[in-house]
């Protein structure tokens, strides 16, 4: 007899948890609540099992495509590409894991499991997140069939239910075999309007005094609602709906994730090729939306935009926004609805090197940009991706408002300071009425799988640490606000989506940046980038003069918490975790296309839930 665990679902009730893994994957001890349901059953001679996945079911299958690997020692061989396993302790279990949908209720997994199962037998089902002390064996004999003609068919799921027949319910009727006897998988009946909802967990003492009592007489139905359907399963019946507008305020960010504003809208792209575009191509497609993107070629090897190539539904070019006439060209050619402007010369030490290239790429590019987008006819939104170094840093160390004076002592923060006032000329100047809705984004220091640029924290700590040498830090005590890069992308997506549904009501500037409680010191995050890896790594001041940089920088984030809903949902900890989990995956030859795509799903999923808990 097989063991269907339904595992779909968010697990909200244990957030702090379930925002990074599905609930039936928590630990107890050092097993997950899965291993132990399936070992209970087990012990009783039930060791097939169909898990009915759902959020985060990747990580499910994971779990078990690597059961083994965990629980055994191994001798790996690289010339040959082969693995030994020694003492394996691996459970000897059968596990079918069906992805049965996000939202699915819990009638709709069933059905989505039916070719997993055998149609001669029944089947036992529990929760995946709910471990107790049972007598399985006991417990399985409960749902007899009858072998007389007109006795009753009794089983237990969520209380003790009967038909006779007699008193069929039309719709649900037994299959008979050919002497005329019921088919044992059609054990499982249905009963329209259950008047209660079902408690969350059924302890063995309320089953067994459930299925002693005499299941009431009901009346008979002429048909089921489409809206109770699964009031035949114990659920209560959903809420209705509204039926009008509650109230006009900011969208939330999770919207975007759930929205089908994406699906097929022409979206103009610039600097894909580099790491926080590459991992926006990747979000964009999976939006469905048609992407025209331009950027320089690829300066690093690996290359994150490489990896994740090709993308679907996209067109991605090899261009100079420094061009005028190459970006006039591609406006034209793309005629885009939306535009995100991320091209840019973005490193610090680099703009000390060659200053000259870095306002031609970030002053004048902008300028192209924008002057090319005055003949775009179906715009209707930009977003002009800058930075948080564009403010005037004092040093004093508060966290700075969008309305703060803009400044830069570096090339750099220059630069981009500089594109924020051309911004908003082009803006006063040629976009102001009917024009579309132009604003400029802030972020802060972006991490995440897939950086492989020069003088960059987390590359220079992969490549020192595969070098086994000492980290070498130029600022170790100075304070940045860090975050993952998904999170300052799901601004820009929502700040594009609200500039298009409602401009006017949308600020011109928005800094995106993490929780004030997540800003750390360099030496903090080395520190905790080397519990991520398992592996610390000893850290030395860099030799030499290097070039001055802010020791303090922090971001306020409230204005884009007030008029886009958005906010910061990683925790400094969890943003190193999924960065480390990136490069681990890269290193052991993972397809990481797949993996990114995974990460910026989770993402979303943390977004929904995130909106659930919020309602």
């Amino acid at each position: 007899m097989k063991v269907v665990i339904l595992a779909g679902g968010r697990g909200s009730r244990l957030s702090e948890e379930t925002t990074m893994r599905p609930k039936p994957l928590v630990e107890i001890g050092d097993k997950p609540i899965l291993w132990h349901i399936m070992s209970i059953y087990a012990h009783f001679g039930f060791d097939e099992f169909v898990v009915c996945a759902g959020y985060k079911s990747y990580q499910i299958k994971e779990y078990f495509a690597n059961l083994v690997l965990h629980h055994s020692d191994i001798t790996v061989d690289l010339g040959k590409n082969t693995i030994e396993y020694h003492h394996s302790k691996r459970p000897n279990w059968k596990v079918t894991v069906v992805d049965t949908g996000l939202d699915t209720m819990t009638g709709g997994r069933l059905k989505r499991i039916r070719p997993f199962l055998n149609d001669d037998e029944p089947f036992l089902m529990t929760y995946g997140d709910g471990v107790a002390d049972i007598d399985v064996a006991a417990e399985s004999r409960l749902p007899q069939v009858a072998r007389a003609a007109g006795d009753d068919v009794r089983h237990r799921t969520a209380g003790a239910l009967r038909h006779r027949r007699d008193r069929g319910r039309p719709g649900f009727r037994l299959r008979r075999k050919a002497g005329g006897q019921p088919a044992a998988h059609q054990w499982r009946l249905l009963r329209p309007g259950n008047r209660r909802p079902r408690p969350d967990r059924w302890r063995p003492d309320i089953l067994r005094r459930l299925a002693a009592r005499t299941a009431r007489r009901q009346r008979r139905t002429r048909r089921l609602s489409s809206r109770r359907l699964l009031a035949a399963d114990g659920h209560a019946a959903r809420a209705r709906s509204s039926g009008g507008t509650l109230a006009i305020g900011p969208r939330t960010v999770e919207a975007l994730v759930v929205s089908g504003f994406w699906q097929g809208r022409r979206v103009l792209l610039t600097g894909q090729t580099g790491f926080k575009g590459a991992w926006l191509s990747l979000w964009l497609e999976r939006l469905g939306a048609r992407v025209t993107a331009v950027g320089l070629a690829p300066d690093t090897d690996p290359s994150l935009h490489r990896i994740l190539a090709p993308f679907d539904g996209q067109t991605h070019h090899i261009g100079d926004i420094r061009n005028l006439g190459a970006m006039e060209r591609l406006v034209a050619m793309a005629q885009p609805e939306i535009v995100f402007h991320l091209a840019a010369e973005a490193l610090v030490r680099r703009s000390y090197d060659d200053p000259v290239a870095t306002f031609s790429t970030n002053v004048m590019g902008t300028v192209n940009l924008l002057q090319a987008l005055r003949r775009a006819s179906a715009l209707q939104a930009v977003v002009v991706v800058t930075t948080d170094k564009v403010y005037a840093n004092d040093e004093a160390g508060r966290p700075f408002e969008e309305a703060d004076r803009l400044g830069g002592k570096d090339p750099y923060s220059a630069s981009k300071a500089a594109a924020e006032l051309v911004v908003d000329s082009f803006r006063s100047s040629f976009f102001a009425s009917g024009g579309p809705a132009i604003a400029t984004a802030r972020a802060g220091n972006v991490v995440g799988g897939g950086d492989w640029a020069a003088d960059r924290l987390i590359p220079d700590f992969v490549r020192a640490m595969a070098k086994g040498e000492p980290l070498r830090l130029r600022s170790p005590m100075a304070i940045r606000p860090w975050q993952h890069v998904v999170e300052p992308l799901a601004g820009y997506l929502a700040l594009a989506e609200a500039l298009s549904t409602r401009p006017g009501t949308v600020p011109a500037a928005l800094n995106f940046g993490p929780d004030p409680a997540q800003f750390a010191s360099v030496a903090k995050v080395v520190e905790a980038l080397g519990s991520a890896f398992d592996l610390p790594l000893p850290w030395l001041p860099a030799a030499g003069i290097n070039p001055p940089e802010a020791q303090h920088l922090r971001l306020s984030s409230q204005l884009a918490a007030e008029t886009l809903g958005w906010r910061p949902l990683m925790s400094l900890e969890q943003t190193l975790a999924f960065t480390a989990d990136w490069y681990r995956a890269h290193r052991d030859g993972a397809d990481m296309r797949g993996v990114t795509m995974a990460q910026i799903a989770a993402y979303a999923d943390k977004l929904q839930l995130e909106q659930v808990e919020a309602a």
